[in-house]
């Protein structure tokens, strides 16, 4: 895939602005892994490399890169005062992607920075994650930033690892985000409580200030209790019919709901390389869409899966954000065109 260079530089006003708040993560992506090692086993790999992820971070590169021209990112986040903290801000930096992250994202003295272990196999991917700095992200950190007065969207993700957003604190600033005009997404992630619920039911008073929900089926049927994605969409858009609820079922593409009305998109055919990420590239996709036309349900999924099927051909969760002259072609002629790209 051909690479591209960005130039967010400050955050200006001659865009739609996009803030993106949650964890920022390095990554240490093993690929090549055959088969989960046991405990006292070893088992082979073809690579090993040091990236940035983190489910917001790479919700916000690959937006600041598909939406290039377009629209303005700005990441919220924390990082750890340590070498892979500065590996994290130096490689931000440089791609350009997102607006001023030097100014936007708070290094915490004497504090490690959050990484994750990924092991990626021939179909799916496990990882184990410190969250040192993730943890002790708070939305009191940025009480100064203007950028929240001024978005068009507010993107929240990461959510259930970012303990430190669970607070009252952060559904006050929402409901200003909302008066202000803001639109407000989430995308949980997974739960590695598996409570699903958020510290003493935070979920369940934020999602009633959001206005679109973006869990994957996993995450959807642990928060809902259901046995498939399909029960769990009934769920949702039953106790929360104002919402669009956009659920990304992987290989089958994804299905939404808003109230009583019903919308799928089926996953473009792809070759897969790693599944890493590719959540978070539907995502992006998903919010460049929302800003284009965000009452055209059909065109929000087919960015999002567009941008997912780019994912999975690509090694690590965003090695490299998605051009956007890539994902336009794509977009436009689809698999015939991701055939041709790979």
């Amino acid at each position: 895939m051909a690479t591209s260079t960005h130039t967010q530089g400050k955050v200006s006003g001659k865009t739609p602005l996009v803030v993106v708040i949650g964890d920022a993560i390095v990554d240490i992506q093993v690929a090549g892994v055959s088969q989960l090692p046991a405990w006292g086993k070893d088992r082979d790999c073809t690579s090993v490399a040091m990236l940035p992820g983190g489910s917001a971070a790479n919700v916000a590169r690959q937006l600041g890169s598909i939406g290039t021209g377009e629209c303005t990112v700005c990441f919220l986040s924390t990082v750890g005062d340590d070498e892979p903290g500065r590996f994290f801000m130096r490689t931000l930096v440089a791609e350009g992607a997102v607006a001023d992250p030097q100014s936007t994202i708070r290094v915490l003295p004497a504090t490690s920075q959050s990484t994750c272990v990924v092991l990626s196999g021939p179909s799916d991917r496990a990882m184990v994650t410190c969250y040192a700095s993730v943890h002790k992200l708070e939305i009191g950190q940025f009480a100064k930033d203007t950028c929240l007065t001024r978005a068009s969207i507010v993107h929240l993700s990461g959510y259930f690892n970012c303990v430190g957003l669970h607070s009252d604190q952060l559904l006050t600033v929402v409901e200003a985000c909302r008066a202000h005009g803001a639109l407000i997404a989430l995308d949980p992630q997974y739960d590695c409580t598996e409570k699903w619920t958020g510290t003493d039911g935070h979920l369940g008073r934020l999602l009633r200030l959001v206005d679109v929900f973006l869990p994957n089926e996993v995450e959807a049927s642990g928060i809902t209790g259901a046995a498939t994605p399909e029960e769990a969409l009934e769920q949702l858009s039953a106790e929360f019919p104002a919402m669009l609820i956009i659920i990304s079922v992987g290989a089958d593409g994804a299905i939404a709901a808003r109230g009583r009305e019903r919308w799928s998109r089926a996953a473009l055919e792809a070759p897969f390389n790693d599944a890493t990420g590719a959540g978070d590239a539907f995502d992006a996709g998903c919010l460049l869409a929302l800003l284009r036309a965000p009452n055209d349900v059909d065109a929000v999924l087919h960015a999002g899966v567009t941008a997912g099927a780019i994912a999975v051909g690509e090694a690590g969760a965003c090695e490299r954000p998605i051009p956007r002259e890539c994902f336009e072609a794509i977009l436009r002629d689809g698999s015939e065109r991701l055939a041709i790209a790979e």
